[in-house]
C-alpha cells in the first residue's frame, strides 16, 4: 500500500508506520480510531500528561478532556470522519490556549480509516514565532490569564501586518533601484546617466537605513555607556524643530543624573518620540521637556533603583482609546505615508535597557510620553541620600516612639507644620500660641505623671521670650530637654544657649530634615 493515494492525502499503512510517523512531531498527536479510541500516541502527548505514551492505547480521547477539563466542548470526530475534511478547534485545556487538529486518515479508496489528531500550544507557538526571534515580548506576553482568542487574534494580525510591511516597503525600494538602474544603463545623455545613478545610490542607503530600523527593531544589545541626557535632549530638540514654528520649553535642572544608554540609542529613541510630537502638532504649537531624578522603591513596573524621568508632552490633538493601545505595533500608523515603526522601536529600545515607558492622551488636548531611564547618581546625590538615610536610621534608634513633645510658637500656621511634621516623626505633640497656655498645660502633665520629654519654644514670644519661658519650666522639671527656634543666631543668643544648657537650635526656615536632625541632636545630650 502507497503512503499516499491519489488525492495526495496520507493513507494507513499501518499502526507501526504510523507510529514511526507521530513519534517524529515535535508536537502532541495522536491517532484515533472512529469509535474515539486512541490508538497511537507519540512521546509529546506523554510527556504532556505525564505518563508513558502506550498507556492512553484503547482509552477515549474525550475522557482524558473531561478528566482535566470538564468544560471543554467536544471535538468534532464524527464530522471529520464522515466529512472527510480535515478541521481545527480552538479551546482551552490544562490551563493554556490551543490549537487542535484533526485530520482524516485515508486508504487508497479515499475511506477514512482513523485521525491524526494534533494539539498546538498557541502561547508557546506565539513565543517561538515572536520572542525568541528577537521580537518584543509585549506582542505575545508572559501571562496566560490574560490571554484570551481575541488577543491571539491580535497578537497574529501584528505579526501578519509586520511582515507585510516589510515585504511592501522593500519591494518599494527595490523597484526605486532597479528602475533607475535600467534608465542609467539605456540612457545615452550623461547628465541623464549620473542623475539616474545618484537617485539609484540613494535607493541603496534607503535599503540600508530601512534594514538598520529592523535590526533595530529586533536585536538591542544593551550597553553600559553612560550619557549626558541634558546635552542630547536639548541639542536635538533644536535640531528636530529647527524648522517649525513650535515653542519648545524645556525644563531640565543642572543636577540631572546621567542615564545608563548608550547614546546612538537615546537620540534614535528621543529623535522618534519628537518628530511624533512634531507631526502631531502640524508643525506649530507647544512641546514641553521636563526631566528630573527619579528613585524607584516599590514600583510594579519598575525594578528599584535611581531613573531619570523624562515627560515629553504636546497639544496635539491627542489619540483615540482603540488606537493607543496599538501605537506601538509595528507597521501600525496613524499617520499617511507612516511606516509605524518609530514608536515600536522606541518601545523596543526602553524594553532591553529595562526602562519603562507610559503614554498618556486626551483627545482634543494633546499627549504625553513618559520615559523612565536607568541612572546613574554623581558621587555627590549618593553620599546626600544616604547621609540622610543614615540620618533618618540613627533617629528611629534615639528618638523613642510617642516621644512627648510640646511646641510654643505664636504663629498658628508655624504651629499646624510643627504637629505635621512632628506626627510623621511618631511623636505625641501639644501646642501653644501663648507662654501662659504653654505654662499650664507644662504643670498639668509634669504633676499628672506624663512629663513632656521634649519642649520645642520659639525664641520670640508675647510677654516674655523663648528663653524666659524655658528657665519657668526647668522651676518644674529641671531635666527637660529644649530646643530653641529662631531665624536669628548671633553670639548673644549663642552665648545665652550654652548658658542655659539648650540641646538644640533650630533655625528658620526649616524642614523635616532640618527638624530631625535637631530632635536627634537633643536626644543624644544628657539631661
Amino acid at each position: 500500500m502507497e503512503p499516499f493515494n491519489k488525492e495526495g492525502l496520507p493513507c494507513l499503512k499501518s499502526l507501526e508506520d504510523w507510529q514511526v510517523i507521530i513519534d517524529v512531531c515535535p508536537r502532541p498527536a495522536v491517532v484515533i480510531s472512529q469509535k474515539e479510541e486512541i490508538l497511537l500516541a507519540n512521546e509529546a502527548f506523554g510527556s504532556l500528561l505525564g505518563t508513558d505514551k502506550n498507556s492512553f492505547r484503547g482509552l477515549a480521547l474525550s475522557d482524558l478532556f473531561e478528566e482535566n477539563f470538564p468544560q471543554t466542548r467536544p471535538l468534532p470526530v464524527k464530522e471529520v470522519f464522515c466529512q472527510g475534511q480535515r478541521q481545527r478547534v480552538s479551546l482551552l485545556w490544562r490551563g493554556s490556549h490551543w490549537w487542535i487538529d484533526l485530520m482524516p486518515l485515508k486508504d487508497r479508496e479515499g475511506k477514512v480509516r482513523g485521525l491524526l489528531v494534533s494539539f498546538t500550544n498557541l502561547e508557546q507557538l506565539f513565543e517561538l514565532l515572536c520572542f525568541k526571534e528577537g521580537l518584543p515580548e509585549f506582542w505575545w506576553g508572559k501571562d496566560c490569564q490574560s490571554f484570551s482568542t481575541a488577543a491571539l487574534k491580535d497578537k497574529f494580525e501584528a505579526l501578519s501586518l509586520f511582515a507585510k510591511g516589510i515585504v511592501h516597503d522593500l519591494r518599494n525600494l527595490i523597484t526605486i533601484l532597479d528602475g533607475n538602474l535600467a534608465l542609467a544603463l539605456r540612457s545615452k545623455n550623461e547628465a541623464q546617466r549620473e542623475r539616474y545613478i545618484h537617485k539609484a545610490r540613494q535607493g541603496i542607503a534607503k535599503i540600508k537605513e530601512f534594514a538598520e530600523n529592523i535590526l533595530a527593531h529586533t536585536r538591542i544589545s544593551p550597553s553600559s555607556e553612560q550619557t549626558n541626557l541634558a546635552q542630547v535632549v536639548e541639542e536635538l530638540a533644536e535640531l528636530v524643530l529647527a524648522d517649525a514654528e513650535i515653542d519648545c520649553v524645556l525644563e531640565i535642572p543642572t543636577n540631572l543624573w546621567q542615564v545608563r544608554i548608550d547614546q546612538v540609542r537615546l537620540v534614535q529613541l528621543l529623535q522618534n518620540i519628537l518628530l511624533n510630537a512634531k507631526e502631531a502638532v502640524a508643525g506649530k504649537g507647544v512641546i514641553i521637556i521636563k526631566a528630573e531624578n527619579f528613585v524607584a522603591r516599590g514600583a510594579s513596573s519598575l525594578k528599584d533603583g535611581p531613573y531619570v524621568r523624562l515627560t515629553i508632552t504636546d497639544n496635539g490633538p491627542g489619540i483615540e482609546p482603540e488606537r493607543l493601545r496599538r501605537i506601538f505595533d509595528p507597521y501600525f500608523s496613524t499617520k499617511r505615508g507612516g511606516h509605524g515603526l518609530g514608536l515600536a522601536i522606541v518601545y523596543h529600545i526602553i524594553q532591553a535597557y529595562q526602562g519603562h515607558l507610559e503614554v498618556f492622551s486626551t483627545p482634543g488636548k494633546g499627549t504625553s510620553f513618559v520615559l523612565y531611564l536607568p541612572a546613574v547618581p554623581t558621587p555627590s546625590d549618593e553620599e546626600e541620600e544616604k547621609k540622610t538615610e543614615d540620618a533618618s536610621a540613627s533617629l528611629c534608634l534615639v528618638v523613642k516612639p510617642k516621644l512627648k513633645v510640646l511646641v510654643v510658637d505664636d504663629e498658628q500656621e508655624i504651629l499646624t507644620l510643627y504637629q505635621d511634621l512632628l506626627n510623621f516623626l511618631g511623636c505625641n505633640v501639644a501646642l501653644a500660641a501663648h507662654p501662659e497656655e504653654a505654662f499650664k498645660l507644662f504643670k498639668e502633665a509634669f504633676y499628672r505623671g506624663e512629663p513632656f520629654e521634649l519642649a520645642i519654644i520659639d525664641m520670640i514670644l508675647p510677654e516674655k521670650d523663648g528663653f524666659e519661658l524655658l528657665e519657668e519650666f526647668r522651676k518644674i522639671d529641671p531635666h527637660l530637654k529644649a530646643v530653641i527656634a529662631s531665624g536669628l543666631k548671633d553670639e548673644r543668643i549663642t552665648e545665652k544657649l550654652r548658658l542655659q544648657e539648650v540641646h538644640g537650635f533650630l533655625k528658620k526656615p526649616f524642614g523635616l530634615t532640618e527638624l530631625e536632625e535637631v530632635i536627634k541632636g537633643a536626644s543624644l545630650k544628657r539631661p
